[in-house]
């Protein structure tokens, strides 16, 4: 075999090697897992989550800890001691130099648990650490969501959580509660809990919705499923409602798009839509009327960009003066 034919034959080789080691290394297949983008958006973390085999044989939760270098679009594990057990459906977010990740649960073919644990992923020194927060904290829960403040805090909200009621048959919890985590006195390794009481327009209980940092410091809030179980039967409301919170001042707002509405209702799972003029669900429960927020749909090329506007007062509540804290839509600006 001539130097070309060695030569080729190496590569190959080397070839398969390198699709061997990126095989293993690669992340496996899951679920609810959490995924934090930190500031700088060079990587991507991933911990925990859960798979089920198709055939429901196999369940089982993740611990481990994954990092997405996205210029090279390769994954690494992390591999450092300490941090959380396996689970699935909790939460993380990025806070300055830290990943920060709360609740979830556990479950297996005899018992489950749930969590409402804490603990920070230092990016620097690549290690866990448990937080003991003082205060009196959320209770365990998975489902929730979580979102950093201007000021520096972590709020948490909502949720999902079961317990067992008697053998054989368990009670869920949907959580609507707020509770905020912040530092004590500026130290970075000492925290405490605040529970919150925000005004304005709340969501209806729910779990599982998606949440996204929106301009002028608020945090965008939309959809959600509402769970309701019996002893042999479980159905759901998914939501297709959008809001906001402000963490400036501690109020929630309804979001609202500008341009025709959709015929669509609500999807439901399990069982059948209540009838026109009917009883609402338990899940549903409009809030009380408030402030609203007003969103513009503006479509690009590369998606859709929302901006946000602010109403002077809420629906039928016309002619009535506008609180002094809530602004114009020309001072709210697009």
């Amino acid at each position: 075999m001539g130097k070309k034919g060695k030569k080729e034959k190496k590569g190959r080789g080397a070839e398969k090697t390198a699709a061997k080691m990126e095989k293993k290394v690669s992340k496996r297949s899951r679920k609810e897992e959490a995924v934090v983008v930190p500031q700088g958006g060079g990587q991507l973390w991933v911990f925990g989550g859960e798979f089920a085999s198709p055939n429901g044989e196999q369940f089982y939760h993740y611990k481990d800890l994954w990092v997405l270098h996205l210029a090279t679009k390769t994954w690494e594990q992390v591999k450092s001691t300490g941090g959380p057990s396996g689970r699935s459906g909790h939460r993380m977010v990025a806070w300055k130099r830290q990943l920060i990740l709360f609740g979830g649960f556990h479950e297996s073919t005899r018992d489950y648990i749930y969590y409402n644990d804490v603990y920070a992923f230092n990016l620097d020194t690549f290690t866990w650490s448990k937080l003991s927060p003082s205060g009196t904290g959320p209770t365990p829960r998975s489902g929730c969501q979580m979102s950093v403040t201007p000021q520096g805090g972590i709020v948490v909200y909502g949720g999902y959580s079961k317990q067992r009621v008697k053998k054989d048959v368990d009670k869920g919890t949907r959580h609507s509660d707020m509770f905020l985590l912040k530092p004590e006195d500026g130290r970075e390794d000492k925290w405490v809990w605040t529970r919150m009481n925000p005004s304005g327009v709340k969501p209806t209980p729910r779990s599982g919705f998606s949440v996204a940092m929106a301009p002028n410091h608020q945090t965008l809030f939309f959809g959600g499923v509402c769970d309701e179980e019996e002893e042999e039967s479980l159905s759901g409301e998914f939501f297709n409602d959008l809001y906001f919170y402000d963490a400036t001042r501690n109020r929630w707002f309804e979001g609202q798009l500008k341009g025709p509405k959709s015929e669509k209702k609500k999807r439901r799972r399990g069982r059948k839509e209540e009838p026109e003029g009917g009883s609402r669900p338990a899940c549903g429960g409009a809030g009380t009327q408030g402030p609203v927020q007003l969103v513009k749909e503006v479509v690009a090329e590369d998606g859709t960009v929302v901006t946000i506007k602010q109403v002077l007062t809420a629906p039928g509540s016309a002619g009535q003066p506008r609180s002094e804290d809530e602004d114009s839509l020309e001072e709210a600006g697009s």
